[in-house]
């Protein structure tokens, strides 16, 4: 079975924090299924307009076509009839082109599907009902790509709900967790890089500030501001308890966050660590006393699997894909999101002492919950199964309109 990954982001030499999450579901696919990753990317003075890698058991391809920043339509008209004759040779051999992303990997293989005949299956990552500029149902090539769909993975059930909004007539649509890798993950080991993590209280975030200026809740997505606002709101029981709070992730470093920490009346307790290399997330979890992703929108974030597959707990906003990831009471906690003062109250109370065997017996759930329910191998086996449904169907489908030729 040929499957094609089409990914809107992908590591590399020059951006190895890119998109990890789809090396790792490449690596997976790779050990089951005959797999070519394509990478779109833009135009670039000295880019190869088609250049071939070889992953770890998989094909990278990555094609060059014109894209037009903050302009995601006018990008998809301009860049579809572009990269249609570069990728024909390897859509022509796909049996499945398994899209990650509507907004722009989706409705691509939406619009080049209908000159080919592979099977298509979307995978959904964001909330489409928060594309704002402009709304997701303004994107082109969207009727081409519910004509031509044949099954949707989704990173969550509240993502699935909204799938089914926008993709009434596919039956064919599941959830799948992405999970993680639970080796590279894992409780404190003899040798890592550990901090007393307890004692007194270490905060990590590693969501930013990010700008996504096409979605609702722009800057504060990842509730980064909403964080700033609860920390200086208990900054004074903060400093009582001697906790400090790791701040890193896009944009955690720019003027805003650093306008903030001067702002703080003690700014040495917050350190903004900008974006964490992907080899050393692990030992940050490690360092962590609880993680903090207040995020007001998510599709399902890949830190709440590495945080649980660390034996931390979670100290997570309301929404709904962090409520069916983080089991309140047991392996986390959550607050309403963006509410500044819930979140204050939350991290302050569980900065006490008294707080210390509770945390550590969450933490020991944590491992509990992501062993049982997330691990990253499980995935690739969900999407196989998916591939073998899809191909099935379409081998009945052949023999019938044969049988009565």
């Amino acid at each position: 079975m040929k499957i094609i990954l089409l990914v809107n982001g992908f590591p590399d030499a020059q951006r190895p924090n890119s998109s990890v999450f789809n090396l790792r579901t490449a690596t997976e696919l790779a050990k089951r299924v005959d797999l070519t990753v394509v990478v779109p990317r833009a135009i670039r003075p000295g880019r190869s307009l088609v250049a071939v890698e070889q992953g770890d058991g998989f094909k990278v391809v990555c094609v060059s076509g014109p894209v037009v920043p903050r302009a995601p339509c006018l990008t998809l008209r301009l860049y579809r009839p572009f990269v249609a004759p570069l990728l024909a040779p390897y859509l022509r051999e796909a049996d499945i082109v398994h899209s990650v992303g509507a907004e722009f990997a989706g409705l691509l293989a939406g619009g080049l599907r209908q000159n080919h005949r592979y099977l298509h299956v979307l995978q959904i990552i964001n909330d489409l009902r928060h594309l704002k500029r402009p709304p997701f149902a303004r994107y082109p090539y969207l009727a081409t790509l519910r004509h031509h769909l044949h099954g949707i993975v989704c990173n969550s059930r509240m993502l699935e709900e909204a799938a089914r909004l926008y993709f009434p007539q596919i039956r064919n649509i599941r959830t799948a967790y992405r999970g993680t890798d639970l080796e590279l993950f894992a409780p404190e080991t003899p040798g890592s890089k550990t901090l007393n993590n307890l004692e007194p209280m270490r905060f990590l975030y590693l969501g930013g500030l990010p700008l996504y200026p096409d979605r609702t809740f722009g800057v504060n997505t990842k509730g980064g501001v909403t964080l700033m606002e609860a920390w200086k709101l208990g900054e004074e029981a903060f400093h009582r308890t001697g906790s400090t709070l790791f701040f890193g992730g896009p944009c955690s470093t720019s003027e805003q966050a650093r306008a903030w920490v001067d702002s703080l009346r003690y700014p040495e307790a917050v350190h903004l660590g900008g974006i964490v290399p992907p080899r050393e997330v692990a030992d940050h979890l490690r360092a962590a006393g609880l993680v903090l992703i207040p995020s007001l929108e998510e599709g399902c974030p890949n830190l709440a699997f590495e945080a649980l597959a660390s034996g931390k707990p979670i100290l997570a906003s309301d929404i709904g894909p962090l409520m069916e990831v983080v089991a309140h009471g047991e392996s986390g906690l959550t607050v309403p999101a963006e509410n500044a003062v819930a979140l204050k109250n939350a991290m302050v109370d569980y900065s006490r002492p008294e707080r210390r065997e509770e945390i550590h017996y969450m933490g020991l759930a944590a491992r509990q919950r992501a062993e049982r329910l997330f691990d990253h191998r499980k995935y690739a086996q969900t999407l196989v199964a998916l591939y073998d449904e899809l191909m099935f169907a379409r081998r009945q489908q052949e023999n019938y309109e044969k049988s009565i030729a």
